[in-house]
């Protein structure tokens, strides 16, 4: 007799993702069970714009205990033909980064004090992706010449990172 049976439909997720998000933020001094939540955020160990600022905001928290939320400046995509994928993949970065914010303040919510400006460019950045996928999809990928290197700027020190 078996104490229990479950479904072979459910499985342990993957670790490797979590594990990958621990080692970025191992320099960063937090006690484990706040380090483990900044670990779960809903971030890709591959997305390098959401990781560092992951990493930026665990730092300002291990630090200070405050997290602020970086003024975002979204530039206009300069390609008169149409929006380009790298301008829509930009967006989608920046609004990972608004995600991983919210997360965190539901998380600890004396901590992440810039709610409704992370609330405000989440909706910006949304409203432009929608925007951009309604225009036609531009042929050329040359549109860091024209909006300086990104299609938008964190102007906290995360763009430092």
């Amino acid at each position: 007799m078996s104490i229990a049976e479950v479904s072979p439909l459910y499985f342990l997720a993957q670790s490797r993702s979590l594990v990958e998000v621990a080692r970025a933020l191992a320099d960063v001094r937090l006690p484990p069970g706040e380090k483990f939540t900044f670990c779960q955020a809903p971030i890709s160990s591959t997305d390098l714009v959401a990781l560092t600022a992951l990493h930026g905001f665990a730092r300002d928290y291990a630090a200070s205990g405050f997290v602020g939320f970086p003024r975002v400046r979204l530039a206009e995509p300069c390609s008169e033909s149409g929006v380009t994928a790298r301008h829509v993949l930009e967006l989608e970065g920046l609004h990972k980064v608004c995600e991983a914010y919210l997360w965190l303040a539901s998380r600890f919510p004396t901590a992440f004090l810039d709610v409704d400006a992370a609330q405000e460019a989440r909706q910006e950045v949304a409203a432009r992706i929608a925007e951009s996928l309604r225009r036609p999809l531009a042929m050329s990928e040359d549109d860091a010449s024209c909006t300086g290197g990104g299609l938008f700027a964190l102007d906290d020190d995360l763009a430092d990172d």
